[in-house]
């Protein structure tokens, strides 16, 4: 259920998701040529005299696909995401088919991401979300003229249950007066996820974290992040 904020509803401008995986990966196999071959994007995304751009070198790959899809891929780390929310859903679909090709890849690490950017439009509430957050009183009057809220992250977990770790946070965007970024990071690492999914004795997959919990993340990013600007500014 959407939660409703009482003193102001700040509009949203932005939404972003990705999926972030580290590793040890070939960057030179990832262009256009290759997601087709696999089946993994369609014919029309590819089309790189339409609709696609690419860089690809052997040390990074760069590919941009329809206009939905951002790839990047250096020998560590791999980004696939998407500004569209009518992708979301589908961005999981085509990192597990990714990983499920290159299912001997090594991974050390992953995880998803959402992030979204809002703008008020009252100035009294704005300044109630970051006293709330971080309150000046205590320390920072003491070291500072006028202190503001510029950026903020809380974690949590992970427990001995959980498969992955939570990260918060709410950065002030210095080219929107009264903007913010609000963005959530559940990040799985080796140990704890290998321990969930029971991978002892094989590779780190991603495929059942994506199985297990990123439909839920994608379902309920948004209500977090209303529900913690909500009681912010209620604070």
């Amino acid at each position: 259920m959407q939660t409703n904020i009482p003193t102001e509803n700040p509009e949203q401008f932005r939404q972003k998701m990705s999926i972030v995986c580290l590793g040890n990966f070939n960057p030179r196999i990832f262009q256009p040529e290759w997601f087709g071959r696999h089946s993994l994007l369609l014919e029309p995304e590819i089309d790189q005299q339409k609709n696609s751009t690419s860089f690809v070198s052997t040390d990074y790959s760069y590919f941009v696909a329809g206009d939905w899809l951002t790839f990047k891929c250096s020998f560590q780390k791999m980004i696939v995401e998407t500004t569209d929310p009518s992708k979301f859903y589908p961005l999981g679909d085509l990192v597990a088919s990714i990983f499920a090709v290159l299912d001997q890849t090594p991974i050390d690490s992953y995880g998803f991401n959402a992030d979204a950017g809002y703008d008020f439009t009252s100035r009294d509430v704005f300044d109630r979300l970051g006293h709330t957050l971080a309150p000046k009183e205590a320390v920072w009057n003491q070291l500072m003229t006028k202190p503001g809220l510029s950026s903020i992250a809380m974690m949590d977990g992970p427990f001995d249950d959980q498969a992955f770790r939570r990260l918060l946070k709410i950065d002030h965007l210095m080219d929107r007066p009264m903007g913010i970024e609000v963005s959530e990071n559940r990040h799985f690492d080796e140990v704890n996820a290998k321990k969930y999914f029971k991978l002892s004795d094989t590779m780190l997959s991603i495929v059942p974290a994506i199985n297990e919990f990123y439909g839920d993340f994608v379902d309920g990013w948004e209500d977090n992040f209303r529900k913690m600007i909500n009681l912010a500014i209620s604070g």
